[in-house]
């Protein structure tokens, strides 16, 4: 009975970690982290510390991260006239609607937890550069309902954390004190860093980031600095560089000596205000890098930089994706990754806002992303799906099931690792009989899409087999499972008789169109 209960939990336990795992591969962080370790010999916990400082430079050197997009807000003098929203002023600001972060937060605290630091990161970001959300646009990039998005606020707007809205309560726009600056507090008070992580959704990286920016800033406050310096020097936001100098004149002397040391903060920070130089005095000093080192995780970055110049949509992002032509069963530290750029926000989106529901909003998008990932050569798979809309994989099956006629490209379907297989199978046996495409969309509920996929796969089986083909390399030149080249096999010796040559006279038809397009010769 005991081995049930705690089976379960266990089981669940282990599939995140799994499904999170495939996912931060995927991000910048993970390569930062990897090529760390790799390239300069640093330990896993010193190649985090040093990936979170590449990313701040990065940050600061370019318009927008590739996961990030532009989106117009009001802004914030006009947040809370009682006019029509589209008759408001709105500026355009960058948004970062997810990090890796959210995968560490996941895995500690809960997707609730992740989905928190979700909105709160994107009502920070647009409160800090002069806007504010309206509660539907940010349902709209979170695929939180709107009443759910005011019972998540409700309890840190009542701690009096700043996390400003349109139509906010008067009582809660009084609120001064930013989330960094509120766990500060926490932390001079004594309250333990786990508490203050769980409490306010923050992850690992990121308190070490705020607790980082508060000491540099703290160093910096007897100096005679104005605060536009300071901002510049360390990169904080002159609005937090304002509350962490109140703050570090309150804070016990004890405190900044012990909170430098924990970070191994060995030696002041330079008053440089280029970024390059600032990181590369940092990676020698708190890091103990060569000169020579320092310069070649500098041209990593930059080369990152170069590589990823901002030219795309204000609404798209850049995603890593693993390659289709990467077959089923293959590490995910082996396959080809595909920088693909997604439509994380359209405005089609809008027209599917639901203030009590957003599973058409989430359907619409699950449907693009996987859309516009195959057309550039990548399959998303459901973990990918999840962690771009927030949700938990379940609800991606259940819209899937709900949606069976409709074909989506995923990499379990398009991979045959998913229960796609089974309906494979059926549909090319309707065909072989003699079913039209339309009586087959009828009798199975799945779409044109879906069975012109699922016949090409077929097609191309008995192209290959009768060039005179081996399985095994039949298998390799489709990228298909074992289990969808046998099933193929099946069908192929079941129906190759002569009452059914005239049928597959149109499959053969199928895989020579389908090899005169790749050869450029059938437009």
């Amino acid at each position: 009975m005991w081995g049930d209960c705690m089976g379960r939990p266990r089981f669940h336990r282990q599939n995140l970690l799994v499904q999170t795992d495939s996912v931060e591969q995927k991000c910048l962080f993970h390569w930062l982290v990897r090529e760390s370790m790799d390239r300069f010999g640093l330990s896993v916990e010193e190649a985090r510390s040093v990936a979170v400082k590449g990313l701040g430079f990065l940050n600061q050197e370019t318009d927008r991260m590739i996961n990030q997009i532009v989106f117009p807000l009001i802004s914030a003098e006009y947040a809370h006239q009682r006019e029509k929203y589209s008759l408001l002023p709105k500026r355009p600001v960058v948004l970062t609607p997810f990090t890796p972060d959210d995968l560490e937060i996941h895995r500690e605290f809960g997707l609730k937890a992740m989905q928190n630091a979700r909105l709160l990161r994107l009502i920070e970001e647009a409160y800090l550069q002069g806007t504010v959300f309206d509660q539907p646009h940010l349902s709209l990039l979170t695929n939180i309902t709107a009443k759910s998005i005011r019972e998540r606020l409700k309890p840190l707007w009542e701690k009096g954390v700043c996390l400003p809205l349109a139509g906010q309560a008067l009582k809660h726009r009084r609120n001064r004190v930013f989330r960094s600056t509120f766990a500060l507090q926490m932390a001079i008070a004594g309250e333990r860093p786990s508490r203050i992580r769980e409490e306010l959704f923050i992850s690992e990286s990121q308190w070490e980031s705020w607790q980082l920016d508060f000491s540099r800033v703290a160093a910096l406050a007897g100096k005679d600095l104005n605060r536009e310096h300071i901002a510049r020097v360390t990169g904080v936001h002159p609005r937090l560089v304002d509350e962490y100098l109140e703050l570090a004149q309150r804070a016990p002397g004890g405190y900044l000596s012990r909170l430098k040391v924990s970070l191994g903060l060995l030696s002041d920070l330079p008053e440089e205000e280029n970024p390059a130089a600032r990181l590369f005095h940092v990676l020698q000093a708190e890091h103990n890098l060569s000169p020579a080192k320092a310069r070649a995780f500098l041209r990593l970055l930059e080369n990152h930089l170069e590589e990823h110049r901002d030219n795309r949509p204000p609404g798209s992002v850049v995603y890593y994706a693993v390659s289709d032509q990467e077959p089923p069963g293959k590490p995910l530290a082996e396959c080809r990754l595909v920088p693909v750029n997604l439509s994380f926000y359209s405005p089609a989106d809008e027209e599917k806002l639901n203030p009590d529901s957003t599973s058409q909003l989430k359907w619409q998008r699950i449907l693009r992303y996987t859309g516009e990932a195959r057309a550039q050569g990548a399959c998303l798979g459901q973990p990918d799906l999840a962690f771009l809309l927030g949700v938990h994989p379940s609800v991606i099956q259940r819209l899937m099931g709900e949606n069976r006629q409709v074909f989506v490209p995923t990499r379990g379907n398009l991979a045959d690792m998913g229960p796609g297989i089974s309906h494979m199978s059926k549909i090319v046996e309707l065909y072989l009989q003699g079913y039209t495409e339309t009586q087959i969309k009828h009798r199975t509920g799945h779409s044109y899409e879906s069975i012109e996929a699922y016949l090409k796969t077929f097609a191309t089986y008995v192209g290959l087999c009768e060039r005179g083909l081996s399985l095994p390399l039949i298998r390799k030149v489709m990228h298909r499972s074992a289990r969808v080249v046998k099933t193929c096999a099946a069908l192929y010796e079941r129906f190759n008789q002569p009452e059914y040559q005239w049928v597959l006279t149109r499959i053969r038809q199928i895989f020579a169109r389908e090899e005169a397009v790749k050869k450029g010769v059938v437009p």
